[in-house]
């Protein structure tokens, strides 16, 4: 199924959410970058995988790149609230989680 591909790069803000009643919640992705606002709904699962993802990612720009500074773990409940509207898009809501994944991360990988 053709979707849409729209290119947050750089993103200035990733944030991740559950509404709804435990059992029935719903969870989110929020990505910004610039005027472009994208949402997608994801598993819990998935949800877990990529916070694994972005922890390994932390550890390893820490390792390759010591000159930075560290990774804060400061967390401010104001600026993780989803943006609105939270209107996730046809085309990205249920997501294949693979193309979400290296979308993501791809900016990861070195270069050849």
């Amino acid at each position: 199924m053709p979707g849409t591909i729209t290119e947050l790069n750089p993103v200035d803000t990733i944030r991740a959410a559950a509404i709804g009643q435990p059992g029935r919640r719903v969870f989110y992705l929020q990505g910004r970058g610039g005027d472009e606002l994208v949402t997608l709904i994801l598993e819990k699962a998935q949800l877990q995988s990529l916070a694994v993802a972005v922890e390994q990612l932390i550890e390893e720009l820490q390792e390759r790149f010591p000159e930075l500074s560290e990774a804060s773990a400061a967390y401010r409940e104001p600026e993780m609230q989803l943006e609105q509207p939270i209107d996730p898009s046809s085309a990205w809501a249920r997501s294949d989680w693979a193309t979400i994944a290296n979308s993501i991360c791809s900016f990861s990988k070195p270069a050849s």
